[in-house]
């Protein structure tokens, strides 16, 4: 599995993505293992790895809110 090979290269974060289902799960490395923070198939999701990211979830899996949350990072950059 990529959660042991990942941790094992010090990546700091996992997101597991499931189109089928809608949900996202987030994990965080650890003490060198994965612990999961959410899994939700709504709300926000802020990352850890990279500074200022935040996103509606329903935008990763939705064209029009895609595109309106990536107008709102523009925005603020």
């Amino acid at each position: 599995m990529k959660f042991k090979d990942y941790a094992a290269h010090g990546v700091l974060e996992y997101w597991i993505i499931d189109p089928d289902t809608g949900t996202v799960e987030q994990y965080n490395l650890h003490k060198g293992k994965y612990e999961l923070l959410l899994k939700a198939k709504d709300g926000m999701i802020t990352s850890l790895a990279l500074k200022d990211f935040t996103i509606p979830i329903r935008a990763i899996f939705h064209r029009k809110e895609n595109t309106a949350a990536l107008k709102q990072m523009l925005k603020k950059s």
